[in-house]
């Protein structure tokens, strides 16, 4: 599950043009797992995961 959490965030970070900075609070994206629950960053949060969001691009 942390692969599919993990390019879910590459995927939306890079779609996305809202610019964060560390510490910066982001809003509750909610997304649904392959196991079919549903689930969230702050849910992610609260069991004590870390959530880090990269944003790069190589040539």
């Amino acid at each position: 599950m942390s692969k599919l959490v993990l390019v879910f965030l590459l995927v939306l970070a890079s779609m996305s043009f809202a610019a964060y900075s560390i510490g910066d609070v982001c809003e509750n994206i909610e997304w649904t797992t392959e196991d079919g629950e549903t689930t969230s960053i702050y849910e992610q949060v609260d069991q004590g995961k870390a959530v880090m969001i990269f944003w790069g691009q190589t040539w």
